[in-house]
């Protein structure tokens, strides 16, 4: 069987692939743990302090933003009472530290604070990619405005 070789015919390249929710939610997250880190800063220090064991650092030095639940879900990501800064030995090696998370939270805000965020970890929620496009824009102007004030 003899194969038909077409002939050059001028193909359209593939138009740029939409993004995925999954990677716009990412970069709205390094916005929203860039701006938690930031706007968590000491004015006159400008270092930011782990909230689960007190270490103190720059922003961009070792810090993340943790959350109080676990889980990254959709309804508790970008809940900013519920996510602060904590240095990576109490994010990641223990774990968030989470009885020390737990005193914090309920000095800073209360045990009906507490109680709503372990509500809201069940309540469904997506993200279309418009809402993450405009999340993103919000925290990185958040974000900057913080540095313009203070520096980096």
């Amino acid at each position: 069987m003899k194969w038909k070789q077409s002939s050059a015919v001028a193909r359209k390249r593939p138009s740029k692939k939409e993004a995925t929710i999954s990677s716009l939610k990412n970069k709205a997250w390094a916005e929203f743990s860039r701006m938690i880190r930031l706007e968590a800063r000491d004015p006159e220090t400008g270092l930011v302090t782990c909230v689960t064991c007190g270490h103190k650092s720059e922003w961009n030095k070792g810090m993340q933003a943790g959350h109080f639940i676990d889980g990254r879900y959709n309804s508790i990501i970008f809940y900013e009472n519920g996510v602060h800064p904590q240095c990576y030995a109490c994010n990641i090696i223990y774990n968030g530290r989470k009885d020390e998370y737990f005193l914090f939270m309920e000095k800073t805000y209360g045990r009906e604070e507490i109680d709503k965020q372990v509500r809201l970890k069940w309540e469904s929620r997506t993200f279309t990619r418009d809402e993450l496009a405009e999340l993103r824009k919000s925290f990185k102007s958040r974000a900057d405005k913080s540095i313009e004030e203070f520096g980096e």
